[in-house]
């Protein structure tokens, strides 16, 4: 085994963190600190887009002063580089190859070196407010997707969210870059203006009236190109959510014949795509024209203006050629200038998604929570560290034994105890289910006499956690899948070892680098995941996969849908807590795997309350309650299955009839 795990060590050494050879690159230490980024503390940004703008330039000013100035001293360089070339032209041909032409030829030297060097650091600040805009927008798009998830699926499509938090993040973080270098640019062209009439009026007033009238002519297809951009976006980010539809359940579509349908509608979709993006495609088009013809031109309208004035003796040949090098500086800023109107307009359409994103009411919220306002814009959630401090400590709270009461229904959960939800119309008794895990603040729930509202909403998931009747698998090993909100943080791997690894990966007798040794869990937490696993007679699922730390894929497409559920109930049942809403947890298993798995999840969660909603009896046989509602949702009566068989002829009803379902 020692010889085996050696071999394996040698042949992909920066699993281990052991790479060989000479580093790709070595980061100074002071390079770090242009990039500095919060990771602990959750990122707030306001939900109206003006101030959101602000608020994410505010954040990486100090990026953005020190970049401008790098842009700035660049720029300076470029505008000293013609007026050294000239000079030294016309030294030389006054005074001929002499003495007299090193101190411009030392300037020009130095100037060469001097704009390298800033041309390279240039490169390297900017890259600052880039990465810290787009992190901070990527990672408050994703957070509010995963705490407000239902709400904000319900409003806008899947697709459209993931292209705004990648997409979108980037064209608004691109803002960053071209506004420090505009204005860089901007101020050389003030310097190079000034420069240009001290030497001749004539050129100076070209450049200064020239100059605006070619900016105002870029400037006027902004408006037609963001309208037309906004449509692209947004019927793009639902051919998105078309494409993640189907790939989500391309099995199902195969099984009932959809495959047509979907085609048809992708298409249509498609369609509809492409004749937006031809409406964007001519502004841009033009933009594109302008900003490549119209310096040209204006570079030749002062390159033949000023030819005539040095024909004519009013400037010098070295000066022509000087103003030959302005001018082809100031094409510079005019082309930043039309990428500066692309980023507006793009990153104002993405500033718009992501506040609608924002904008979306939270479902569940901590404003009743004693000692907590949060401000309008502010996520309504207390972060769990801050929870403490509010005065609402949940441990008041007897979760183990206290009752649950809803009050819409005036239904009352027996706390430490087995009970099911049964009703004609399923969907009422889901509500119910839900309503008493506290997934909506509209209704009021009690537990043991405290409404749940006034309990930090975070701190109440540690005490009391659902499974709703989809099962959620996401890609990554089949013990993280578990573990859920408890598994460890991944293994942050540097550069070098995510190369190595993918040269790792290329091998398929190898493990996928979601696999990776330094993910491995600890054996606390494997054995919590394995019995759990036991639990949820979820054996099967972890020969599939070659063990816990086997890689499931997105959505468990690798593992069958019953396979999908039994994670899903393990999951629940590793998260250990005192209050656990079940919904339909084995409806897509047989009769024999389902009856071994309620022995074993009632022997796991003796003493704590547990609430199930189904209508099978093998559920119902074993739970010491049962609340059976009619098909309005109402309470009609409650007691032991067998009772409830016996006395309640509604109740029997109900369960044969979906006992003949399931039989058919």
């Amino acid at each position: 085994m020692m010889k085996k795990n050696s071999e394996h060590c040698s042949a992909h050494p920066s699993a281990y963190g052991q790479v060989p050879g000479i580093p790709l690159v070595v980061m100074p230490r002071w390079f770090r600190g242009l990039f500095p980024f919060v990771h602990q503390v959750p990122t707030i940004l306001p939900a109206k887009p003006r101030p959101m703008s602000k608020a994410l330039i505010k954040q990486v000013l100090p990026l953005m002063a020190l970049q401008m100035v790098v842009a700035i001293l660049s720029n300076l360089a470029m505008i000293v580089l013609p007026t050294a070339v000239g000079h030294l032209l016309d030294d030389s041909l006054a005074l001929g190859f002499s003495e007299y032409w090193w101190p411009w030829g030392a300037l020009l030297l130095a100037t060469i070196i001097f704009l390298a060097f800033t041309l390279a650091m240039e490169d390297v600040v900017t890259f600052g407010p880039w990465m810290r805009i787009y992190l901070t927008v990527n990672r408050v798009v994703n957070r509010r997707a995963s705490t407000n998830g239902s709400a904000v699926s319900a409003e806008i499509p899947p697709g459209d969210v993931v292209k705004t938090a990648v997409d979108d993040a980037d064209y608004v973080a691109s803002l960053a870059y071209f506004l420090s270098q505009l204005i860089a640019a901007f101020l050389g062209v003030g310097v190079v203006a000034t420069v240009m009439i001290r030497q001749s009026l004539t050129m100076g007033l070209l450049v200064l009236i020239g100059l605006p009238v070619v900016m105002v002519l870029m400037s006027l297809l902004t408006k037609p190109l963001q309208k037309r951009q906004e449509v692209q976006r947004s019927e793009n980010g639902e051919l998105s959510t078309i494409t993640t539809d189907a790939v989500t359940g391309l099995r199902i579509l195969r099984g009932i014949g959809g495959e047509d349908a979907f085609r048809t509608r992708y298409v249509k979709q498609s369609q509809i795509v492409r004749q937006a993006g031809v409406g964007v495609a001519f502004p841009a088009a033009l933009l594109t024209l302008l900003r490549e013809g119209l310096p040209a031109i204006f570079t030749v309208i002062v390159v033949v203006v000023g030819a005539h004035l040095a024909l004519r003796g009013e400037i010098l040949p070295g000066q022509l050629v000087a103003f030959y090098g302005y001018t082809a500086y100031l094409v510079s800023p005019l082309w930043l200038f039309a990428q500066f109107l692309q980023t507006v307009t793009r990153s104002w359409v993405g500033v718009k998604k992501i506040s609608s994103v924002l904008a979306v009411p939270f479902r569940v919220s901590d404003r009743m929570v004693p000692g907590f306002s949060p401000s309008a814009d502010a996520e309504p959630l207390i972060p769990a560290y801050l929870a403490s401090q509010c005065g609402t400590e949940s441990d008041e709270v007897d979760w183990k034994c206290g009752d649950l009461m809803d009050a819409r229904s005036g239904i009352m959960i027996h706390g430490g105890a087995f009970t099911a939800l049964v009703c004609d119309e399923p969907s009422h008794a889901h509500e119910l289910a839900l309503r008493l895990a506290r997934t909506n603040d509209d209704d009021q729930v009690y537990i043991d006499g405290r409404d749940m509202r006034t309990i930090p909403y975070l701190s109440l998931r540690e005490h009391s956690q659902f499974a709703p009747a989809h099962a959620h698998v996401f890609s990554s090993t089949l013990g993280t899948n578990v573990l859920g909100m408890r598994a460890p943080e991944p293994y942050r791997r540097t550069v070098v070892e995510a190369m190595a690894d993918d040269q790792w990966d290329a091998n398929p007798a190898n493990p996928p680098r979601l696999a990776h040794p330094k993910n491995r869990l600890s054996e606390q937490n494997a054995a919590l995941v394995e019995s759990a696993l036991d639990a949820a007679v979820a054996q099967d699922v972890i020969d599939s996969v070659g063990g816990i730390d086997g890689l499931l894929a997105e959505q468990g497409r690798n593992i069958s849908g019953g396979q999908r559920q039994r994670v899903a109930l393990a999951r629940a049942l590793a998260s250990d807590v005192d209050v656990l809403t079940l919904i339909e947890p084995t409806s897509a298993v047989d009769s024999h795997t389902e009856g071994v798995i309620v022995e074993k999840v009632i022997a796991m969660r003796q003493g704590r309350t547990t609430v199930v909603v189904t209508t099978s009896p093998l559920w119902l046989s074993s739970m010491d309650d049962v609340v059976f509602l009619d098909s309005g949702g109402a309470f009609v009566t409650r007691g032991p299955h067998d009772e409830l068989l016996r006395t309640c002829p509604k109740y029997r009803a109900v369960v044969h009839r979906f006992q003949a379902e399931e039989g058919e």
